[in-house]
Order: structure tokens, then sequence, then C-alpha cells
């Protein structure tokens, strides 16, 4: 059986690392992280993603359009958005 698949989109660096280590550690989940929402849309098709996680203020494309575009592509996949 494969580790769940979770796609973070995370501009903040430091935000990133803990989270993906957090997220491989405690739940045994693979992750790939993209910088930005541009980034994130363009990683969307690469793999089979079982959750996607974004940050709400980023540059570019924030977190809420983000999701427009995710949810076109994953309608089924969960969706979490996240802010400091």
């Amino acid at each position: 059986m494969r580790n769940k698949r979770v796609l973070l989109v995370e501009d903040d660096i430091d935000q990133a690392q803990l989270l993906s280590r957090w997220l491989v550690t405690k739940g045994n989940f693979e992750v790939s992280v993209a910088n930005d929402g541009q980034h994130g849309f363009e990683m969307i098709p690469t793999q089979k993603w079982d959750l996607v996680i974004s940050d709400v203020n980023m540059p570019e494309m924030d977190g809420f359009d983000f999701i427009k575009h995710c949810k076109m592509s994953l309608p089924k996949t969960p969706v979490l958005l996240i802010t400091s």
C-alpha cells in the first residue's frame, strides 16, 4: 500500500519545511511542495493527490484563486486552506 500523497502550496520556506516534516513524520505522507499557487497548479497533473493544502496569502495566485483552479482538476480531492 502506498503512502498518501499531499501537495503543499506554501510560499514561506520555513512554514513549508515545518509542515512537510510534520506530515512525513506524524502522518506518514509523501509531500511535494509548490512555492506559489501557479507552481502548485502546474503540479496538479503530475501525480494522483490524496490531499491538497494551500496557504491563503501568497503572491501572484492567492490560495482562494488556487483552490478555484484546483477544484476544476481535482473535484473529489480534499483541500485545506491554511493561514497564519
